[in-house]
């Protein structure tokens, strides 16, 4: 089974089977596919568009609204610019931004970076612009910018009422008269309702609101060098008529108005001919409004018509269209169906339920109809005769007149059901129930093969391929059979093939089948062996017919016309069309003949020759676009085209919604987003995308865009960045801890100050306590003791005694001689132990702060301080600030305050040192002073 190498898109959701080509001078019907506005019952209609080369379409409506339009959705400004003020009453596209008036004032936004600025021109009323120019009318002035540029240049200091331009030139409307920009003094053409000028080849059309008026140039004025008025009123057309818009195109000249659309092929003024474009809202193809706002020429030359029901588009393709609906010839668009379609001549030939069309194989005209007294089953022709096959019998009618000819008939298929007729290329096969027969006309020879030439009496008959010599090839529901020489030889069985629905024979040598199942191929000679599939269907495309060429046969499918060259059978496909689903369980019908394909089904007939078929293979495709973005659930980009990725914060929702001008529902989209991950593809029949909880990273939004030579193209639609958080940045941690380490010292630091603050308060309190017990001890030391005989007396007599004695006298002399007694050494040692007294509890305390005190060297001090004590400074102060924390444990104090009172700064040290002074711990020491004291309360009670 060949494979596929490539499937080309084009025409996306549009023309679900339009095959057309047909004479560039006339058209049955043309075609139109309209987008109807969001809500049916919505008062305003769109009355201005813009065109925004391939990616999308401005739409300013009646009541001031703007939006854009991406080929998928519509999106309303005011939710991207919340700050602009509406209503809109002007709206123009110029210089890669759109242009608009509101509330008195110019505005410019930049669809790209979603921004809006204001531009300083008093007073605007209308902006219109081509290619180099924006025009802006003012309420005194005419002002305008050229491209490339944003200060405006003044053009007259006079105000007009409208600007016109066109391809040509540019127009100024004052009071009633019309002017050329560059002659404002010598009015072209005057009316009190002038609404629209074109240029249509060398004449001016106005559009007023009584019709067209066309100006012609006065060539003799001109030769004669006159500089009068060079323009005169050539005609009128469409009198009474009221005109909106007039557009030209290379199809014709559009005019719009409130009674709908019209167009003319012709652009003469003298062989114009108005055609009325029907307004049919239920036809899939069909114009879709009766007052037209305005018409639109794109950048490719498609056809933008704004309606008071829809939005309606024409392809430059349809050009070369032309097309018969089914509802020119019945009142309910669901009534009855195509049972037949063949040419003869110079028309077609067409079956729809109890009716016979002819229609012009050129244009699709209608030429002649005849309303019969049955419902067709099934329609052939054979020569110059259409034979019916219907419930009631066989039926002959003329080619030439639709009149019936009843005596071709043979009374035998006049008095029973006939299920279908087909021809060969001299005879009738005729199905009548399970019977077969086969009717020869000119002879008039009947020959009946009753029900089991198959060897199945169910087995119906649905296509005949009459090879002559080589036999008669028959595709019936029960596979394919050979007629040869009076005999049917199954070929091909139904379990291989499925039913068959159509046969057809190429000039190679193949015998090309269309089933149930899919299309096949094989030789037709009955000796072959076997049938090569070709493509199957599925549930997502279907072949509804074949018709084959010199060189391909081509395939109408469910999704659009595949191409198989006939030696290769290798498809592609000419555009794809997803609404064609709608009717797939109607028949179609082709028919190729004169280098032309018609195609019939469910929305009428359809013809176009070769050579657009080979310009819809070779046709540009239209590429996906961003519609709009949305951050977090809120509006944030229209269109957006950046060169640079665009950067999203960490953790954010990114919702996409993907555009493909100019009508974008298609089968699926195939999209993929590369960055960190694997970046699989996915399908998705929403052009709405949304990714959420994306890491942080690079990424790019990628979608399949096949091309004939690159099947499998690729095109990246976005690129963007996700931001780290905070905390993913290494400065972030840097600068954390920095902060952390600044205020953990800050902490400590002030801590300090309190410890040290709460330090100096206990050493100045422990100061003054052991300044008192010093003071207790010395006079303890300095007073005799006391004998025992006074310990006994009572305390009046141990008084008298103590008068009595010579004790006081002792004292004096003691003292007196220890002062006389007290030397410089004495001196130097009460200095220095009282320095010592009061500086022990400083922790800092040290040799060189007592030397400084003393004003000698810390050398000297040394040895000295061994000379006089005994012993050195520091097992000196050593000494003191233990005995001291006696002293301080006795009185209940807790060992930690003992510590930093008495100088120690590490507990562990002052444990350490008492230890080894008194043999026992701090603690230790406190439990035994305490069981001391208990005891001698005990014995003193």
């Amino acid at each position: 089974m060949p494979r596929f190498l490539h499937v080309r898109t084009f025409f996306r959701y549009f023309m679900a089977f339009i095959l057309l080509i047909a004479a560039r001078l006339s058209f049955a019907d043309p075609i139109f596919y309209a987008f109807p506005f969001q809500q049916p019952n919505d008062t305003t209609s769109v009355e201005s568009i813009k065109s925004v080369g391939s990616s999308g379409m401005w739409l300013l409506d009646t009541a001031g609204n703007v939006s854009y339009y991406d080929g998928v959705h519509f999106h309303a400004l005011e939710a991207f610019v919340p700050t602009l003020s509406m209503p809109v009453s002007s709206l123009e596209v110029f210089d890669g931004a759109l242009w608009l008036i509101a509330d008195d004032n110019l505005y410019e936004y930049n669809q790209n970076e979603n921004t809006l600025t204001r531009h300083d021109v008093d007073g605007p009323t209308q902006i219109i612009a081509n290619e180099q120019r924006l025009w802006v009318s003012t309420k005194n002035a005419v002002v305008a910018f050229q491209k490339g540029q944003r200060i405006p240049e003044t053009l007259s200091l006079q105000p007009v009422k409208r600007i016109f331009t066109t391809a040509k030139r540019t127009y100024f409307l004052k009071d009633n008269d019309l002017y050329f920009e560059e002659n404002t003094a010598i009015p072209v053409f005057s009316h009190a309702s002038i609404t629209t000028v074109q240029d249509v080849d060398d004449a001016i059309w106005v559009g007023t609101r009584e019709g067209v008026f066309v100006l012609h140039h006065d060539e003799l004025a001109v030769a004669k060098g006159e500089t009068s008025q060079h323009w005169y009123l050539g005609g009128k057309l469409l009198s009474d008529s009221v005109i909106s818009s007039i557009n030209v195109n290379d199809e014709g000249v559009w005019v719009g108005g409130r009674d709908g659309l019209r167009v003319s092929l012709h652009l003469d003024y003298s062989s114009v001919q108005f055609r009325q474009i029907e307004n049919n809202a239920d036809d899939m193809y069909g114009f879709a409004g009766k007052n037209v706002y305005d018409i639109e020429i794109a950048d490719n030359g498609d056809l933008w018509v704004a309606t008071d029901r829809a939005l309606n588009y024409r392809s430059v393709i349809a050009i070369n269209i032309a097309r018969f609906p089914l509802h020119d010839i019945r009142d309910v668009m669901s009534e009855g169906r195509i049972s037949g379609l063949e040419k003869d001549r110079d028309s077609y030939f067409m079956s729809v339920r109890n009716k016979l069309i002819a229609l012009s194989s050129s244009t699709l005209e209608k030429q002649r109809v005849a309303t019969l007294n049955i419902v067709v089953e099934s329609m052939d022709r054979l020569d110059a005769t259409l034979w019916v096959a219907a419930s009631s019998g066989l039926y002959a009618y003329s080619s030439a007149t639709l009149e019936e000819e009843h005596w071709r008939v043979p009374s035998m298929f006049t008095r029973q059901p006939i299920d279908r007729v087909i021809a060969d290329s001299h005879s009738l096969w005729i199905m009548a129930g399970s019977s077969v027969y086969r009717y020869w006309p000119k002879t008039e020879t009947i020959v009946n093969y009753g029900n089991e030439w198959s060897g199945d009496e169910n087995t119906r008959l649905h296509a005949v391929v009459d090879m002559d010599d080589e036999g008669i090839w028959l595709g019936t529901t029960n596979g394919i059979f050979h007629f040869y020489d009076g005999a049917f030889n199954k070929v091909v069985s139904r379990e291989q093939i499925g039913a068959v629905q159509s046969l057809e024979a190429d000039s190679y040598g193949y015998l090309w089948v269309l089933t149930n199942r899919g299309v096949y191929r094989r030789l037709h000679q009955p000796s072959a062996v076997g049938i090569e599939p070709l493509m199957f269907n599925s549930a997502e495309e279907r072949t509804r017919c074949i018709s084959l060429t010199d060189e391909a046969a081509l395939l109408v499918t469910s999704k659009g016309i595949r191409k198989l060259p006939m030696l290769v059978g290798v498809p592609t496909v000419a555009y794809n069309a997803s609404q064609f689903k709608q009717a797939s369980t109607l028949p179609h019908y082709c028919h190729f003949s004169d280098d032309t394909l018609a195609l019939a089904g469910d929305w009428g007939v359809f013809s176009f020759n070769l050579q657009t078929i080979g310009d819809l293979f070779e046709r540009e495709v239209v590429e996906a676009s961003i519609g709009a973005l949305f951050v977090d659930g809120k509006p944030w980009r229209l269109g957006a085209k950046h060169s640079e990725p665009l950067a999203f914060s960490s953790k954010s929702a990114l919702m996409v919604d993907v555009g493909l001008m100019p009508f974008g529902n298609r089968k699926e989209l195939q999209y993929r987003l590369d960055g960190r991950g694997a970046g699989n593809w996915y399908s998705t029949q929403d052009q709405r995308l949304v990714f959420d909880s994306l890491e942080p990273g690079n990424y790019a939004l990628i979608v399949k865009s096949p091309t004939r030579a690159d099947p499998e193209r690729e095109v990246t639609l976005l690129s963007f960045s996700i931001n780290a958080p905070w905390f993913y940045n290494p400065w972030y941690y840097i600068s954390f801890m920095l902060l952390m380490g600044g205020v953990g010292y800050l902490v400590v630091r002030k801590r300090t100050m309190i410890i040290k603050a709460q330090n100096r308060q206990l050493r100045e309190t422990v100061h003054k306590k052991v300044a008192t017990i010093a003071k207790q001890q010395h006079f303890v030391e300095v007073t005799p003791q006391v004998s025992d005989d006074y310990r006994h007396l009572p305390l009046p007599k141990m008084l008298s005694s103590i008068e009595e004695t010579p004790l006081l006298g002792e004292l004096e002399r003691l003292v007196e001689h220890q002062e006389d007694d007290l030397d410089e050494s004495n001196e130097w040692r009460a200095s220095v132990s009282a320095h010592i007294g009061t500086h022990f509890h400083d922790p800092e305390y040290s040799p060189s702060i007592l030397a400084k005190a003393l004003f000698i060297s810390e050398r000297s001090l040394q040895r000295r301080f061994k000379v006089e004590f005994g012993c050195t400074f520091k097992e000196a102060l050593i000494t003191t600030r233990l005995e001291q924390a006696g002293c301080m444990l006795l009185q209940g104090d807790k060992i930690s305050d003992v510590a930093v009172a008495c100088g120690f700064n590490e507990p562990s040290y002052f444990a350490k040192s008492f230890k080894a002074k008194y043999n026992c711990t701090p603690s230790q020491f406190k439990e035994d002073k305490n069981k001391e004291g208990i005891e001698k309360k005990k014995s003193v009670v």
